[in-house]
């Protein structure tokens, strides 16, 4: 897939990187990205010369996207050739934030931007409430992929010592997992071995 829409973007699954820009606009882009309009764009765009990083640089950037006809902000989630249930929208488990005051749910961070890709690369727009199932990658004890997965309900930040991250996802309690006993979270080989 190919985005050009600021400073960083993936081309290939390679992060790529405009050589004659500032570390001001880069930063502005990535921080600030709102207050950049189209004609910015179209200004930047005959500037960018490409320069390879990695080829295997993944990461969820956030850039400005046209959606439904208008400019919006995009948040670039992984992908995987790993094999899941269904479409899934990738989760770092390592951002894992507080506990839900009410019921004790394991609380991430989510998303800098309303709209992500899920794990076939379709957009997927956020909104409060919205339920969703996510995944990490991972390795059962024979070191195969086996991927984490779980099931939780989006909603805005409300986590003040993360000001540049909008939403936040809640996980939804499960049956207690047999072989993890986890009632969050479970894997794709449990979902296997139950059909």
């Amino acid at each position: 897939f190919y985005y050009m829409r600021f400073s960083l973007f993936l081309q290939d699954d390679r992060l790529v990187i405009p050589f004659k820009i500032s570390a001001a606009a880069i930063q502005l882009c990535i921080f600030r990205p709102d207050l950049i309009t189209e004609n910015d764009f179209a200004k930047m765009k005959p500037k960018f010369t490409e320069h390879i990083v990695s080829r295997e640089t993944k990461m969820a950037q956030t850039y400005l996207y046209q959606y439904k006809g208008a400019l919006r902000t995009k948040q670039d989630k992984c992908r995987t050739t790993m094999i899941l249930d269904k479409s899934r929208i990738w989760l770092d488990f390592n951002e894992f934030c507080g506990t839900d005051e009410e019921d004790g749910s394991p609380v991430y961070l989510f998303s800098q931007a309303d709209i992500v890709n899920d794990s076939n690369g379709n957009d997927i727009e956020l909104h409060e409430g919205m339920k969703v199932s996510v995944f990490d990658s991972d390795l059962d004890a024979l070191n195969m992929p086996d991927a984490l997965l779980a099931d939780g309900i989006i909603t805005k930040n409300y986590f003040e010592q993360y000001p540049n991250v909008k939403w936040l996802i809640k996980l939804i309690k499960h049956k207690a997992n047999d072989r993890s006993k986890e009632e969050y979270f479970y894997w794709m080989s449990d979902l296997q071995q139950t059909l």
